[in-house]
Order: structure tokens, then C-alpha cells, then sequence
């Protein structure tokens, strides 16, 4: 397959909303190399392959994402913190 592309500090300063899949394997990337954004991201703590299984990982995706389409489609986006919302 394709090698994902490594995000740049341009791409977070042009996004409303940086969401990491897994804090245990994101959050020190982001410390390491955009410290100012480490509180600006959103982690759904979902385990890539090597932890859990597609048919477990993939339903959890598409649930996160389910919940994040409800909260735009509301006119919120989501916080930092999962319990507030930021209203646009």
C-alpha cells in the first residue's frame, strides 16, 4: 500500500478539528514534533492492527466518526476535552 504522509505544522494551523487515532502511539509523535498542538489534538484511543483486530478496530471508527458527524451536524465541534463542546 500507499506510505501515509507525515503531517505538517502548516496542515494543523489550516485545520478546525486534529484527530489522532491512538493517544499511546500518537501523542509522543506530536510531543516530539509539534509540541504547541499537543493539547490541540483529539484522540479516539483506537489500537492500530498489531493490537486489535480490524472487525474490532474498524466498528470503533466508524462510531467515533458517526458521533463526530452528529456534533458538526449540530453546529458543534468537539473540545479538547471529550466532555465540551465549542460551538462554530
Amino acid at each position: 500500500g500507499e506510505k501515509p504522509e507525515k503531517v505538517s505544522a502548516d496542515d494543523l494551523a489550516e485545520s478546525s478539528l486534529v484527530v489522532a487515532l491512538y493517544e499511546k502511539e500518537h501523542r509522543p509523535m506530536v510531543q516530539e514534533h509539534f509540541p504547541r498542538w499537543i493539547e490541540r489534538v483529539h484522540y479516539w484511543n483506537i489500537p492500530d492492527i498489531d493490537e486489535v483486530d480490524p472487525e474490532i478496530a474498524l466498528p470503533r471508527i466508524e462510531g467515533e466518526v458517526e458521533r463526530l458527524v452528529e456534533a458538526l451536524s449540530l453546529g458543534h465541534a468537539l473540545g479538547v476535552n471529550r466532555h465540551v463542546l465549542v460551538e462554530f
